[in-house]
């Protein structure tokens, strides 16, 4: 015993604690397994084989503990030591949140799972519901899925249960696996069975009129709508309708003829959108909600709501094939011919009947005959253009128009008229303030203001992004003395309202609208700002100079000039 091989030495990279607990068991089994009798040898012994098998990074940080000379003669105060330098307090929280975050790798054993489960849940701290949080981690980081289902599907399980349980599976998995290595099927028997399935399956069945596996028909059990009778489809049933007694039964092929087969395109979708075309047409007396599908060649017509609609006619058994927009296959239980009436029109249409839950759909052909939807031929262009229009009339493009009836503010009692000094403007904008006061003279917004006046408002400069300057005045003096005129704003159901039965929509650019609303001469006098030109006085109104009463009145003047069109 005395050559028995050393433990590795302590690492200190990694889970630092881990390999702590892991280096300290190894250490005291070998102390146990190397001396006759472990309590003979001394503590300061231990402390130099601990030390010596840790390695030289341990030394260097024993060195750095603060020790009395007791202390390191001390085995467990040593060990104490690297305990609390290599396994500080663990936080708990993160702790759990690894142990939940443990799952079964790819390639890894059951067993060595299981391991890495307890290892990780011996720093969680959950006390007496150790063992169940240990068997919920098994089920839920397990990686086979059918061994999950398994596990759920027992109503008292254990931890020592769901471990026999996993144990059992993958020695049979494993048992199975060499099964199949020892008597392997021969490649010729696999082909030829996959080729006579194959070959099978290619057959039409008469019961389903699909194409299927043997014994795997989708109608075995199921009820025929037509006669009633169970393991085949309406549309392989051989009950012949009440009312074509005369019609000559045709035995169904493999290529039907062009004559009894057709492929008929249905561009209707699953998905109702807020824009789909929906209204409502009679039925046989029965008033249904319709989807108008201009891009379908057919009318779809659910199995519940045919029987809701119907009550007299039959459904015709037919080999047409259904082809959806995106080319899958829309299957139907027979076709049916039925009276529609909308809007004074009574038509006859023939609809397919399908027994999932689709929306009733009328296409292209019964569209036209309901007069929903009428062919267009020709469109008419008008030849007017812009120029054309503005030589026809001048005066509607000439200045910003004017409203004949000019308006006047009134204002409180007891209102003080207030003279306020000019601010000053940056010498970099005097220039372009000068054209641009120029230009709203000549255009007849402002004119310049030489006799004295008992109000005077500063000028204020709003830059443009096109880098043009906008000319305004500060109101707020003047807002504060104005009495407010009340006017009701409409809402957008009003207008709505109103344009219910409207055909015809003209745009009307409202571009420089509240200068074309004229002001009184007084009214005018009372809007005059300074500038370092001169006092100037505006002739129409302005919004930001009537920030209360501004928009109440344009509405209403536009809602006089618009009333009666």
């Amino acid at each position: 015993m005395e050559m028995l091989k050393p433990p590795e030495g302590l690492s200190f990279s990694g889970n630092v604690a881990d390999n702590w607990k892991r280096f300290l068991q190894r250490v005291e089994l070998f102390l146990e397994a190397t001396g006759s009798d472990p309590e003979v040898r001394t503590d300061r012994q231990k402390i130099a084989i601990l030390l010596h098998v840790a390695g030289p990074e341990a030394v260097d940080v024993f060195n750095t503990f603060t020790l009395t000379e007791e202390q390191r003669a001390s085995f467990e105060a040593v060990v104490h030591k690297f305990q609390d330098y290599c396994a500080p307090k663990a936080n708990e929280t993160f702790e759990r949140h690894v142990f939940r975050k443990t799952i079964q790798m790819k390639g890894q054993s059951f067993e060595n799972f299981l391991r890495d489960v307890k290892l990780k849940v011996r720093s969680c701290n959950f006390g007496d519901l150790t063992d169940s949080l240990v068997r919920d981690q098994i089920v839920d980081g397990v990686r086979d899925h059918k061994m999950r289902e398994r596990l759920l599907r027992e109503d008292d399980l254990t931890l020592e249960k769901a471990t026999r349980i996993c144990k059992a599976a993958e020695n049979s998995s494993q048992q199975a696996r060499m099964w199949m290595d020892q008597h392997p099927t021969p490649v010729e028997q696999v082909d030829a069975m996959q080729k006579r399935e194959k070959s099978a399956s290619r057959l039409r069945c008469r019961k389903c009129n699909r194409f299927h596996a043997p014994r795997r028909c989708p109608a075995f059990g199921k009820k025929c709508n037509l006669c009633g009778k169970k393991h085949h489809l309406a549309t392989c049933c051989d009950a012949k309708p009440q009312d074509e007694q005369s019609s000559r039964r045709v035995e169904e092929v493999e290529i039907p003829s062009e004559d009894n087969f057709e492929i008929l395109q249905v561009g209707e979708s699953r998905k109702v959108a807020e824009k789909d075309w929906l209204t409502k047409v009679m039925i046989e007396k029965v008033p249904l909600q319709f989807k108008v599908d201009t891009g379908s060649q057919v009318n779809l017509l659910p199995l519940s709501l045919f029987r809701s609609a119907n009550s007299r006619q039959h459904l015709i058994p037919s080999p047409a094939v259904l082809q959806s927009y995106n080319g899958s296959a829309i299957g139907h239980l027979g076709k049916a011919r039925l009276t529609l009436k909308f809007q004074g029109k009574v038509v006859s249409a023939e609809f397919f009947v399908v027994k999932k839950n689709r929306r009733a759909l009328l296409g292209l052909p019964t569209c036209e005959e309901l007069g929903l939807v009428n062919r267009v031929h020709e469109i008419a262009t008008i030849t007017n253009t812009q120029s054309q229009v503005q030589r026809e009339f001048p005066a509607l493009f000439e200045g910003i128009g004017k409203i004949q009836r000019p308006y006047s503010i009134s204002f409180k009692e007891g209102t003080v008229p207030v003279v306020q000094p000019t601010r000053r403007v940056p010498q970099a904008l005097m220039e372009p303030l000068k054209q641009e006061l120029n230009r709203m003279e000549q255009a007849g917004i402002i004119t310049r203001m030489k006799e004295p006046s008992d109000w005077v408002s500063p000028l204020v400069l709003v830059k443009k992004k096109n880098g043009s300057l906008r000319v305004c005045m500060d109101p707020r003096r003047i807002n504060e003395c104005l009495r407010r005129e009340h006017f009701e704003m409409p809402r957008r159901e009003d207008i709505q309202a109103e344009l219910a039965s409207a055909t015809v929509f003209s745009k009307l650019d409202a571009r420089a609208g509240f200068h074309q609303i004229p002001l009184t001469d007084e009214t005018s006098r009372v809007c005059t700002f300074g500038t370092p030109f001169g006092r100037y006085r505006f002739l129409s109104m302005r919004w930001r100079a009537f920030l209360f009463v501004g928009a109440s009145i344009f509405t209403m003047f536009s809602g006089r000039l618009g009333s009666g069109l």
